[in-house]
């Protein structure tokens, strides 16, 4: 077979050789052109795969531990973490699986592994672990955790603190939406930026918050109540590709809780509430919901909330997994904690639903909690206000708060591992500035935006005529009717007038409207309204539907409206938030139709009359309060008064209580006793304790006058505890001439939240503290408090004055100070007791005169609880006289003595002592009749050092006037009469 040969010449050859020459340099240009179009992308994989290793294996991470060093921040803190490499690659082996499938953490896979956490010099054992439910948070080299500080040894005060990767939180978006929350008086958790290595690899910035919790509402001054949120049903729908998707989250199984993990009394108490809510979002009608809710939500704080983070798109920090409820067990209500401000555009392609907060086909945002309070009128009414508030006040603010912070953080972006590309993150920033800013533009546009629509029809009857108006109004807020003109087109007749004009609104409620001015002639009818308000009623997805009012006005006499008599209709509307005019070309109005002839027991929400009709006791109702006349009566179970109506006890009202039978009230209470002629409230056998006397979310002032009250307890009510067998929640009272005595309770009286006053009164023979007081604001005058199982006066986070007193007798404190207390204490006899006075916990107590006698330890200054620091006392002409110890004070806190009486000068350390007084005291003082230390003295120099008292000037707070202690003796600076 013959074989064929390709025979090609010098001349081919050479320009073949020449072609692929120019192609193979063809495509090197276009290869060196990708590489650097795409040159960060291809050093962050580099960049990637090595930092994998150095995370991972020990001997790498030695070497990048040597050879690197973390820049220093003047800006941000430096957190140092530590973890063997063995636990890190667990964390990367979990990691490549997880997002082999479907790149979620489930509760299985939340798993805690021992660190060491240093800052400042100082070194925590703690336990760390990935943090974030979806891959994003962890599926690169930088990874956001979770770190738990021992329980004995906080971090700052934190149990647990949340290192997140800054773009998970929108760099700027979080902290500034989080502060904006704090201003407005929200619970918000402690947040911030800061600089982290790991294994000493510079991680670079992360974004940190306090993991929500018991400590957290400690040292925020909150009551230790709960915390619910959804336990991520989906998470676990979504691995396993089985179940129900949607609606776990209106059932209280699916949420779990933060503060009584362990159940308890507290905990049944609370979870009772969270399923009367959540049962009442699944099942009330809206008329029901409705009554129900103020006594269930925080509706102010909620409104808030709500409010801020419309600013921020509104859907993402709504959504069932990112709202955390909190429970208030001193007002029994909820609230949301602001959380995950994700800047999101407010949906424009829904706007045709007419309202930015409807979701249209969106719901997979839907949180059906949210939309069910958000369906009440008064909420979204109160919530619309803030928006606006903040519009007007706040969002530029706002908007150079963002500006600010990223330009804080940008440098720092660029840091660490996995550095970010700052001109990438310009551009970023940028787009959700714009975001931004087109939220506060659509914000702005819906809520100032109003129009009506108006029907008209004349009717006639005989001599008389009505006109009635269907007024449908288009706006997200109130519209407020000012006026209504009508203009005949010739004249009305002689002798027309206004007899008579009714209002029915949207659910068919008639109202004869009484508060108008009208004015009638032949040329023109007018009549002028304050503020009838009108609004448009939404669905229950929150979309604004039609809704029809219609106002009725009765005329009399004139004849027929007719011929030149037919009226014109022209109506003023005024916007209830801008305060301006509706726009005429947005007042629709058809024209008039003529027609002839006519045309036609606990709950605090129920009813006033179903109420008295159930009551066990005679209430009589004048006004806004249910008066008690003088008897004796048998209240043999709970009553609790209608929300909306105060309480009466005239003099002479005695009240037999059975065992646990308890009287709730949410609005002032007036018990009027009498000298000679008291009321009193005691139980109804002898020896078996009732149950409290309880005033809450009471906004005018209650008095008590003359009022003996032995024999309660303590006490859940409609979801609030009382601790005490008199108390008042959120509720100001002035209390004198009166006895509060042999409670069974934690607490004789417990205050929360109030201004007080407490004049000439006793609290005696208490089990416990005779009164607490958390954060509250007051005066004690002229009383006694003796012979207390606990403490005499307890107070937490509160400003207190307690003048010319008698505290003996009790068990434990007879003053304690606590959680950022201020306490002025002057001229009171503090004897018999475990402690005179403690303060702690950051709290300052001034001591003005006054005697410390025959008690176990007289001052102690120190720290209780780890989340907050030590306690001050400054303690001015006083005498210390037989206590068995005078002073004591730990390492982180202090006393100082000014012109202080004592036998001899203390030798601890921690005390300021200025211008002693040392000597024989019992040469100089005796006890008079009322076991009150006073100085005998003498004359000329027999009077000794203790005859004056320091130099202080005279002061004067809240309402008390302290008088210079140099101008009386050391100790009492006047007498005690009477035993107070």
């Amino acid at each position: 077979m013959k074989r064929w040969r390709l025979r090609i010449s010098d001349t081919a050859y050479k320009r073949l050789t020449a072609f692929n020459s120019l192609v193979f340099l063809f495509l090197f240009i276009i290869a060196f052109v990708g590489a650097v179009i795409k040159k960060d992308a291809i050093i962050y994989r580099l960049n990637d795969l090595l930092e994998h290793e150095k995370l991972t294996s020990k001997v790498v991470s030695l070497g990048r531990t040597l050879g690197s060093k973390v820049k220093p921040s003047s800006k941000f803190p430096l957190y140092k973490l530590a973890v063997d490499p063995k636990y890190l690659r667990i964390i990367e082996q979990f990691v490549q699986n997880s997002l082999k499938g479907e790149g979620i953490l489930l509760k299985k896979d939340k798993k805690w592994y021992p660190a060491r956490f240093s800052h400042n010099g100082e070194t925590y054992k703690v336990k760390v672990r990935i943090r974030g439910d979806l891959s994003n948070h962890w599926r690169e080299s930088k990874k956001s955790l979770r770190i738990k500080f021992n329980k004995e040894r906080l971090f700052n005060g934190y149990r647990s603190i949340n290192l997140i990767i800054p773009s998970d939180k929108e760099y700027e978006i979080e902290p500034v939406g989080l502060e904006k929350s704090r201003s407005m008086g929200l619970l918000v958790a402690d947040d911030g930026f800061a600089m982290v290595t790991l294994n000493q690899v510079d991680m670079g910035l992360y974004y940190w918050f306090e993991q929500p919790g018991k400590e957290m509402l400690e040292r925020l001054r909150y009551p230790e109540g709960e915390m619910f949120i959804s336990d991520g049903i989906w998470l676990d729908t979504r691995a396993n590709r089985v179940g129900v998707v949607k609606g776990w989250d209106s059932y209280p199984s699916s949420f779990q809780v933060s503060i009584h993990k362990k159940g308890g009394t507290a905990a049944g108490m609370i979870q009772s509430r969270w399923d009367r809510l959540l049962q009442l979002s699944r099942t009330a009608t809206r008329q029901e919901f409705s009554a129900a809710i103020p006594y269930l939500i925080d509706i102010d704080k909620f409104a808030k909330w709500n409010a801020l983070i419309w600013f921020f798109g509104g859907t993402h920090p709504a959504s069932p997994d990112n709202v955390r409820w909190y429970y208030d067990p001193t007002s029994g209500l909820f609230e949301p904690i602001t959380y995950d401000l994700i800047i999101n555009e407010i949906f424009r392609k829904y706007r045709k639903n007419g309202s930015f907060d409807h979701l249209g086909d969106a719901r997979r945002f839907a949180n059906p909690l949210i939309e069910r309070i958000l369906e009440d009128r008064n909420v979204t009414r109160l919530r619309n206000r803030y928006i606006y508030e903040i519009l007007e006040d706040g969002a530029d603010k706002m908007t150079k708060s963002l500006e600010d912070l990223y330009a804080d953080i940008r440098d720092a972006l660029g840091q660490g591992i996995r550095p970010y590309r700052l001109e990438s993150m310009d551009e970023l920033h940028d787009i959700r500035m714009n975001i931004f800013k087109e939220n506060i533009r659509i914000l702005r546009t819906w809520l100032e935006y109003g129009r009506v629509f108006i029907d008209t029809t004349i009717s006639n009857d005989g001599k008389d005529a009505e006109i009635r108006f269907d007024v449908y109004p288009d706006s997200l807020v109130d519209l407020n009717l000012h006026r209504i003109d009508l203009t005949p087109t010739a004249a009305f007749p002689n002798g027309l007038k206004i007899n008579g004009v009714r209002l029915t609104d949207p659910e068919g409620k008639q109202t004869e409207l009484t508060s108008f001015k009208a004015t009638a002639g032949t040329d023109r009818i007018t009549l002028e309204f304050e503020k009838l308000a009108i609004w448009t009623n939404r669905d229950k997805r929150l979309r604004p539907v039609v809704t029809r009012w219609t106002l009725s006005v009765g005329f009399e006499g004139g004849g027929r409206f007719q011929g030149g008599a037919y009226p014109l209709v022209d109506m003023d509307f005024i916007h209830s938030l801008t305060n301006r005019p509706i726009e005429s070309f947005r007042t629709r109005r058809s024209p008039a139709k003529y027609v002839s002839g006519n045309t036609s027991n606990r709950n605090p929400d129920r009813l006033l009359e179903t109420f008295l009709k159930e009551s066990p006791l005679p209430f009589r109702r004048e006004g806004g309060r249910l008066i008690l006349a003088p008897g004796t009566y048998k209240v043999e179970r709970d009553i609790v008064i209608p929300g909306r109506f105060g309480l009466v006890l005239e003099a002479g009202v005695v009240l037999k209580m059975a065992p646990k039978a308890s009287i709730l009230v949410y609005r002032a209470v007036q018990i009027l006793g009498e000298n000679g002629k008291p009321v009193i409230v005691e139980p109804l056998i002898e020896g078996r304790p009732w149950g409290v006397l309880g005033v809450t979310k009471a906004r005018e002032q209650s008095r008590v006058l003359h009022l003996i009250i032995r024999g309660g307890s303590e006490r859940w009510i409609n979801g609030i505890y009382f601790s005490g067998q008199l108390n008042f929640y959120h509720s100001p009272v002035r209390i004198s001439n009166s006895v509060i005595e042999n409670s069974a309770a934690a607490d004789g009286l417990n205050i929360k939240h109030a201004d007080f006053e407490i004049t000439d009164s006793r609290f005696v023979g208490n089990a416990s503290d005779a009164f607490d007081g958390d954060w509250v604001k007051g005066v004690i005058r002229n009383s006694t408090i003796k012979d207390n199982g606990g403490d005499g006066v307890d107070f937490c986070g509160s400003e207190v004055v307690v003048v010319d007193s008698i505290f003996s007798g009790m068990d434990d404190k007879a003053i304690s100070v606590g959680e950022k207390t201020t306490l002025h204490a002057v001229n009171n006899l503090i004897a018999t007791s475990g402690i005179g006075i403690a303060s702690k916990d950051l709290s300052s107590t001034h001591v003005y005169g006054g005697a410390f006698y025959n008690n176990e330890r007289a001052l102690s200054a120190y720290r209780k609880k780890p989340v907050f620091g030590g306690g001050t006392a400054n303690v001015m002409g006083s005498l210390f006289w037989r206590n068995k110890k005078d002073f004591e004070v730990d390492g982180v806190s202090s006393i100082r003595l000014n012109g202080v009486g004592l036998y001899k000068a203390p030798a601890q350390s921690g005390i300021e002592i200025a211008d002693l007084r040392l000597g024989r005291i019992e040469s100089f003082y005796e006890n008079d009749e009322n076991g009150v230390p006073s100085f005998k003295g003498g004359a000329g120099e027999e009077r000794g050092v203790f005859a004056k008292g320091p130099e202080t000037g005279e002061l004067t707070i809240l309402g008390v006037t302290i008088p210079n202690l140099a101008k009386s003796p050391v100790g009492m600076i006047r007498p005690l009469v009477n035993g107070r």
